[in-house]
């Protein structure tokens, strides 16, 4: 997040486009494993990283949208 907020401002002064970053963390189980037959990509499913991309979606750019799950794990 901090580089890409520091890099905006490089950008900027350049008059090049920003980059607008969002973030949403939660916890919990989620599964994980290989897709495809022929070109192979890695991906993680379950709730916990459905509920995080919708923080994500929903949240303020150049921030961090926490879950009230992961605040506690956090400790904040």
């Amino acid at each position: 997040r901090r580089f890409v907020v520091a890099s905006n401002h490089r950008w900027a002064a350049m008059g090049q486009r920003p980059w607008h970053l969002r973030i949403g963390l939660h916890t919990g189980s989620v599964m994980s494993g290989v897709v495809g037959r022929k070109k192979f990509t890695y991906d993680v499913w379950g709730d916990a990283v459905n509920l995080a991309a919708r923080l994500e979606s929903s949240g303020e750019p150049e921030r961090v949208q926490l879950s009230p799950e992961a605040r506690g794990a956090l400790s904040l």
